[in-house]
């Protein structure tokens, strides 16, 4: 509590600036990281980040409903700095979401960039989000620390399946139906044994990123504001998707547990299917690709 009460000793000046960090490692800021990766950077590559992200959120809600221990906020009521802050924090504290995403994500993209200002970029956004939880008292240090060593752990764990994978045969079929299948049936086992909030996109998204290349690969290529454009194209149908179905959609079905998990398999497809099919069809992606690029993104 003393460190948390010591970070808080610059609030209210820093709050916005806080909040705004906080959010780096909000569910939508990661919408538009993976979009941008897998559509503009390296399709492969975002993949992975994809599978690992939505994985290790998944896996930070299971342990977070076993162990089930209180904020900060809510042991020590003083220390809350608004509703809006504590609403940032979903479920018990340890161990970190927040810390544990980032550090999945950044952590990961940097082993595949392999550049020292990127690590030190890498590291700082780890830092700076984590010192954000402790600020708005929704995480203790070891939550912090309990996050890190967790997301290092899947970084680990995605690179071992990533490297299996690729040396191994597999049928697109079999992909494609176990891709969709196995992230279902955890939506509908797990919740129902520990609490799970947004099961439904976690599952969904996962189920998209591992199936959706297999249905359509798409490669990155064509010149930096190309690839930029796919990419804003990308988040742009991405968000619409996500706030029209939410317009439209009823209640029972976006709680329904198929249809959730749907309404997110096909925010997936926007982004990994339906958007570099129409770069091929704008023109954005080449239709014909490069070789070079063909060995460096396939």
């Amino acid at each position: 509590m003393d460190i948390i009460q010591a970070l808080q000793g610059l609030a209210p000046a820093l709050n916005e600036l806080m909040f705004f960090i906080t959010n780096l490692g909000s569910e939508r800021a990661y919408i538009i990281f993976l979009l941008i990766a897998y559509l503009a950077i390296d399709a492969r590559v975002g993949r992975l980040l994809g599978v690992a992200l939505l994985s290790s959120f998944y896996l930070n809600f299971m342990l977070k409903g076993i162990i089930d221990t209180p904020r900060p906020f809510v042991l020590e009521p003083s220390l809350s700095l608004g509703e809006q802050y504590d609403a940032t924090g979903i479920g018990a504290g340890f161990p970190s979401g927040h810390a544990q995403a980032s550090t999945t994500f950044w952590g990961l993209a940097a082993v595949f960039v392999r550049r020292s200002w990127f690590w030190l970029l890498a590291i700082i956004i780890i830092v700076l989000i984590s010192i954000s939880r402790m600020y708005f008292a929704l995480h203790l240090p070891i939550d912090i620390i309990g996050g890190i060593v967790i997301g290092i752990g899947v970084i680990l764990l995605a690179l071992w399946v990533f490297r299996t994978a690729e040396g191994a045969s597999l049928n697109k079929g079999l992909i494609i139906g176990l891709g969709i299948l196995v992230p279902f049936i955890i939506h509908l086992i797990v919740p129902n044994v520990v609490s799970i909030p947004e099961s439904d996109l976690l599952m969904g998204g996962l189920a998209a990123f591992i199936t959706g290349p297999a249905i359509y690969k798409h490669v990155v290529a064509g010149k930096l504001w190309q690839r930029g454009l796919l990419a804003l194209i990308g988040i742009v149908l991405a968000f619409v998707f996500l706030i029209g179905s939410s317009l439209v959609l009823p209640e029972e079905v976006k709680r329904n547990a198929l249809g959730g998990f749907i309404r997110y398999l096909a925010l997936g497809y926007v982004g990994v299917l339906l958007t570099p099919w129409l770069g091929r069809a704008l023109r954005l992606v080449p239709h014909t690709v490069p070789r070079a690029t063909l060995k460096t993104h396939a």
